[in-house]
């Protein structure tokens, strides 16, 4: 994401909320008042009304793995179930199975 956004001209900017509601409401204010031009974030869903007003005055956000219901914004995300279905399913078929809970054996 860095090297894509340096060549477009723009510097980033990395903040750690740590699921913590508080610490991601610090950051954004943060953001906010450094004028960034736009925001990628995964939301802890607590702060959405304050995600909502920096979107009306103009700040572009895009979620990243969950979204915020009532929220207008870009959202890329995983579907982690089918996911972990999948690469289960393929180890399986390649014969692996559970060995005392522990490992993966073939």
């Amino acid at each position: 994401m860095e090297d894509i956004a340096n060549k477009g001209g723009y510097s980033t900017i990395l903040c750690n909320g740590d699921e913590n509601p508080e610490k991601e409401l610090k950051y954004l204010k943060i953001l906010k008042s450094n004028q960034v031009d736009g925001i990628i974030l995964t939301p802890t869903g607590k702060n959405s009304h304050y995600i909502n007003w920096m979107i009306d005055s103009g700040v572009k956000i895009v979620f990243l793995d969950r979204l915020i219901m009532g929220t207008d914004c870009d959202a890329v995300l995983v579907d982690n179930e089918n996911g972990s279905y999948k690469a289960v399913k393929y180890l399986i078929e390649q014969g692996y199975q559970n060995w005392n809970n522990q490992r993966l054996f073939k």
